[in-house]
C-alpha cells in the first residue's frame, strides 16, 4: 500500500493534472468558438464574392448593351456622322469600361486581399488547434501511465 505521503503526492499529481486538463478543455472551447467565428467570416467573404461576379456578369452585359446600341445607331444615321458619334461615344464607352474595370479589380484586390487574411486566421488558428490537442494527448498518455501505476501499485 501507499504511504500518507505517497498518497498526497499522487493526489497533488492528479489534481495538477485535471487542472491542466481543464485549462486545455477551455482552449480548445476558445480554439472551436474562434473557428465558428472565422466560418462565419468565411461565408460572409464568399457571399460578397459572389455578389462581386454577379456585378462583374451585369457590367459585362451592360457593356454589351452599350455597344449593341452603338451599332443600331450607326446602320440609322449617315456614314461620316455616325463615325464621329460612334468614335465619341465608344470613347465614352472605353473611358467608363476603363473606369469600372479599375474600380472593379480594385474591389476583387481588396477582396482577395481579405480572403488571404483569412486564410492566414485559419492556418494559425489550424496550427493552435493541432498544437492543442498534440499537449492533450501527451497529458492523457502521462494520465494513463500514472494510472496504470496507481492500478498496478494497488494490486
Amino acid at each position: 500500500m501507499y504511504s500518507e505521503r505517497e498518497k498526497k503526492g499522487l493526489n497533488e499529481s492528479v489534481a495538477r493534472l485535471t487542472d491542466e486538463r481543464d485549462t486545455y478543455a477551455e482552449g480548445l472551447h476558445q480554439v472551436e468558438t474562434s473557428f465558428t467565428e472565422l466560418h462565419k467570416r468565411y461565408d460572409h467573404m464568399r457571399q460578397l464574392m459572389v455578389a462581386v461576379r454577379q456585378r462583374e456578369g451585369s457590367l459585362t452585359q451592360h457593356n454589351q448593351e452599350l455597344q449593341a446600341k452603338i451599332l443600331e445607331h450607326s446602320t440609322k444615321f449617315q456614314v461620316g456622322w455616325c463615325l464621329r458619334m460612334s468614335c465619341v461615344t465608344l470613347r465614352e464607352i472605353e473611358a467608363e469600361s476603363h473606369k469600372l474595370k479599375r474600380a472593379h479589380q480594385n474591389e476583387v484586390t481588396k477582396l482577395q486581399m481579405a480572403n488571404r487574411k483569412q486564410e492566414l486566421i485559419i492556418s494559425s488558428q489550424e496550427n493552435q488547434l493541432s498544437r492543442k490537442e498534440g499537449e492533450v494527448r501527451e497529458l492523457s498518455a502521462i494520465r494513463d501511465v500514472l494510472l496504470q501505476k496507481k492500478k498496478g501499485g494497488d494490486n
